[in-house]
């Protein structure tokens, strides 16, 4: 059966579409445990770990007893750090991740892949693990949105960056991906080609695709 394609979006845009401002860097580092078993229990590869610079914090100043994910900016400059609880389920007061740093608006990976270049499709996560499970099956071209909601200033990022790139939205096929899915896809998709694959069906997961089903939709 052939594929169908979107239909060519009306490119309106209300957006200032100037370019983003630039989070300014952080200034210090942390230096983190890489060895804590937590990541590999998430499948997550040596060359993974240390590619991305994830470690367990023991920093009284900097998300202490989390897991740590730094964070850049479009240059490359690091910018803060995401803290993730390393266990789940979570005890009841703690929240799953915790921010050092003004990155809510960032997109994760986005200085990487600016580095790639080509005119391959941009992918779109909501979440970091599902962007390192997806870049150790060979996707370079990667963003998360570090939640479900593209924000903003996200928006005018992926504009400003990838101006005539096409974009493929991959959420879990759960009632909160789903809903978060078509929220991302409604907004994007007035700017640009946006394709949101159909195979995250019966509670599917991102981090369960396989290399084969990435690359037929890429």
């Amino acid at each position: 059966m052939p594929r169908k394609h979107p239909p060519q979006p009306a490119f309106h845009q209300p957006v200032e579409l100037a370019y983003p401002p630039m989070t300014p860097p952080l200034g210090c580092t942390v230096e983190v445990d890489a060895h804590h078993p937590y990541l590999k229990t998430r499948g997550l590869t040596p060359e993974t770990i240390a590619d991305f610079g994830l470690g367990f914090s023991r920093s009284e100043a900097c998300l202490k007893s989390r897991i740590l994910i730094p964070v850049h900016n479009a240059a490359g400059d690091l910018v803060g750090y995401a803290g993730r609880w390393p266990g789940d389920p979570l005890p009841r007061e703690r929240s799953k991740y915790r921010f050092h740093g003004p990155i809510h608006d960032e997109l994760f990976n986005l200085h990487r892949v600016l580095q790639v270049g080509g005119t391959f499709p941009v992918l779109l996560v909501p979440g970091f693990f599902d962007l390192f499970h997806l870049r150790q099956r060979g996707c370079e071209c990667v963003v998360a949105l570090l939640g479900t909601e593209l924000r903003s200033l996200q928006l005018r990022r992926l504009l400003h960056h990838f101006p005539t790139r096409q974009f493929v939205v991959l959420y879990d096929a759960t009632e909160t991906g789903r809903e978060g899915r078509e929220r991302t896809v409604n907004r994007l998709s007035s700017y640009a080609f946006v394709r949101a694959p159909e195979f995250l069906t019966d509670g599917r997961t991102v981090q369960s695709l396989t290399r084969e089903e990435i690359m037929e939709e890429l």
